[in-house]
C-alpha cells in the first residue's frame, strides 16, 4: 500500500510539474480523503510503433485500453506491478499509421494519452 501524501506535498507537486491530471477520490468518511497522483509520459510520440508509457505510481489492477479515434477497443494490456518511477514498453508496429489513445484506467480513475503511429 502506498503512504498517502499531505496536502502540502500534493500542493508542492502540482506547482512543481504543473500536473495535469489529479485525482481525488472521497471516501464514505467525511475525515479520509485519498490523493493519488499519476505523472505519466509517452515517448515517443509520434513514434513508428514502439512507444514506452511511464508513470510515477503503478496501480497494481490498472489496465491500458488501446482505442482508435472511434473509441474502439484494439487492445487491453494490464502492467500488473511494476516499480513505481518505471516504464511499460507497447510494441504497436502491427498497426496501421493514424492517431490512437491510450486509456488508463484503475478503480474508475481514467487518464487517456494520445498516440501517433507515422
Amino acid at each position: 500500500m502506498m503512504k498517502q501524501p499531505s496536502k502540502r506535498m500534493v500542493l508542492d507537486l502540482v506547482r512543481c510539474y504543473n500536473l495535469r491530471f489529479i485525482a481525488h477520490r472521497e471516501m464514505r468518511s467525511l475525515l479520509c480523503m485519498w490523493i493519488i497522483i499519476l505523472i505519466t509520459g509517452v515517448y515517443p510520440n509520434p513514434s513508428k510503433g514502439i512507444f514506452t508509457l511511464t508513470m510515477s505510481y503503478w496501480p497494481e489492477k490498472m489496465q491500458i485500453h488501446l482505442m482508435d479515434t472511434k473509441g474502439r477497443i484494439i487492445a487491453v494490456f494490464t502492467p500488473g506491478i511494476k516499480a513505481n518511477g518505471s516504464a511499460y514498453q507497447f510494441n504497436l508496429d502491427h498497426l496501421q499509421k493514424g492517431v490512437y489513445f491510450l486509456k488508463l484506467v484503475d478503480n474508475g480513475i481514467i487518464e487517456i494519452k494520445k498516440i501517433v503511429i507515422n
